[in-house]
């Protein structure tokens, strides 16, 4: 069981990933990671986002991180935010740019809605775990 002082205990990524191998069994590698380690980067112009879900991220890109297993049907994002607050309307537009018929950029993998997970966080510290339900982009509830 997860409790509230192991969550209490992430305060960076270092920490998060520790969290994702230990508690979650993730296969993530040992050791001390850095973000491009474990991550790929998707810029806003990769994705085709408007000015408005430009602003939301820091560090301009949301990253993936890498498959765990080959095949692996899941695309888990790590997206880091200004602020707490998610939007579902930004994140409708996330799941939008990553479903295979409506990517722009015909070299991006594309995967099922139902097989997106966005993870959330401002500072490593508050996260916001987002799935969406249903195989249609526009109609999928959070």
């Amino acid at each position: 069981m997860i409790t509230e002082s192991t969550i209490r205990s992430i305060q960076g990524f270092d920490s998060f990933l520790d969290f994702l191998r230990r508690e979650l069994f993730w296969p993530i590698p040992e050791g001390p990671l850095d973000v491009e380690d474990v991550t790929y980067d998707f810029s806003p112009d990769e994705l085709n986002l408007d000015e408005a879900a430009r602003r939301r991220l820091r560090d301009d890109c949301i990253r993936q991180l890498m498959p765990f297993t080959a095949g692996q049907p899941w695309g888990i994002f790590l997206v880091e935010l200004h602020e707490p607050k998610v939007y579902t309307t930004f994140l409708r537009r996330l799941l939008r740019r990553l479903v295979p018929n409506r990517r722009t950029a015909s070299n991006l993998r594309g995967w099922e809605a139902e097989n997106l997970l966005f993870i959330c966080t401002p500072d490593y510290r508050s996260f916001t775990f987002a799935h969406f339900t249903g195989d249609q982009p526009h109609t999928a509830r959070l």
